[in-house]
């Protein structure tokens, strides 16, 4: 089985601004109503983030649901589901939209999202996983198959201390 889950919390970062003057940087505000997991169209793929949760103003979550609507996806078929494929186009996605949000910014100076592309592809028994953080680093396999044989387990990603503290 694959299961996601997240919380709903979500920082906005940046330096408050009074007149003219601009503050310290830092956490402005948190907000408790953020979506974190997401399902693909109808296939059986799931995205989670985690990290910054937009990309100038807006979500990632309102950019994955635009990525729905691209090319790249609208036409895939889950008899013909390539997840590495969605987990490719979904980071050139969100670096595209970093470039033309932040293009003042150097790339490894930039805002990071942090996104993980889960998914069954074609009539597959297990999930392929793919890990990325974008704009920085392109997906890779998280838990790809050792020696022939899948790979099990739990991974957690963003702020992980309540989770491993419960978890030992």
């Amino acid at each position: 089985g694959l299961v996601l889950a997240a919380d709903s919390a979500a920082s906005v970062e940046g330096a408050a601004v009074s007149g003219a003057a601009q503050g310290p940087t830092g956490v402005l505000k948190v907000f408790s109503t953020a979506t974190k997991v997401m399902q693909i169209q109808e296939l059986p793929v799931g995205v989670l983030t985690w990290g910054a949760a937009s990309i100038g103003q807006r979500t990632i979550a309102s950019l994955v649901d635009e990525f729905e609507n691209t090319e790249a996806i609208r036409g895939l078929k889950r008899e013909t589901l390539d997840v590495k494929h969605v987990a490719d186009s979904l980071w050139a996605f969100l670096t595209n939209r970093s470039d033309e949000v932040h293009s003042a910014i150097p790339t490894e100076g930039r805002p990071r999202s942090g996104v993980l592309v889960c998914g069954y592809p074609k009539s597959e028994f297990f999930p392929e996983d793919y890990v990325m953080v974008a704009p920085t680093e392109k997906p890779i396999r998280a838990r790809p198959p050792v020696d022939g044989k899948q790979s099990f387990g739990a991974n957690w990603y963003g702020a992980t201390d309540a989770i491993t503290r419960l978890h030992h």
